[in-house]
């Protein structure tokens, strides 16, 4: 921790005018020293999404979030249970119409905004900080069901939209941001 040092110095204008009624006005100028000023803040990393930035994040109480321990509690029910606990995402059964025989998709989408079409917002995912889909581009989300094992994974956060996300994810986060975490290898 690198504490911040920061000296105020300024000068106090105290105006004095004369009643409304009058033609002119006069403004009396007095400067006035502050004393210096040491501020020491803890650095904090909110505004990128990185595995140490996870608890910060938390504290701020933006997004959903799911730790090691929550993850772990899905061991044997999977993914799809865990994220069907993130605020302002829904799974969506999606079926492609031009493989009708293929089982249903479970795809993560926005419970607050649409799609272009009016259909599902599907949600931006970044797995260890590489986007893996982007919401509104080409490309197939991905299956929760099938691209994904909950046993690799070791966190999970989830943004509604860009108001709440890191800053490094925002200009992604339209219909929210699915940021997935794997488990390090000791």
């Amino acid at each position: 921790m690198r504490p911040l040092d920061l000296a105020l110095r300024g000068a106090l204008f105290v105006f004095a005018a004369a009643s409304l009624g009058a033609q002119t006005d006069t403004v009396k100028k007095d400067t006035a020293s502050l004393p210096g000023v040491r501020i020491t803040a803890e650095k904090r990393n909110i505004t990128s999404t990185n595995r140490e930035g996870f608890d910060d994040r938390r504290k701020l109480g933006l997004g959903t979030f799911f730790d090691t321990t929550d993850v772990r509690k899905f061991d044997g029910a999977g993914l799809v249970a865990l994220l069907r606990g993130a605020k302002g995402l829904k799974i969506v059964e999606y079926r492609d119409q031009s493989a009708p025989m293929a089982p249903a998709e479970l795809r993560a989408a926005s419970s607050v905004a649409q799609g272009p079409d009016g259909g599902a917002c599907w949600s931006s995912v970044i797995l260890d900080n590489v986007t893996i889909y982007r919401s509104g581009r080409f490309g197939r989300p991905p299956n929760f069901r099938l691209d994904f094992s909950i046993t690799g994974l070791d966190r999970v956060e989830f943004y509604r939209g860009a108001s709440q996300a890191p800053m490094s994810v925002a200009s992604i986060a339209d219909c929210g941001v699915l940021v997935l975490w794997t488990r390090r290898r000791p």
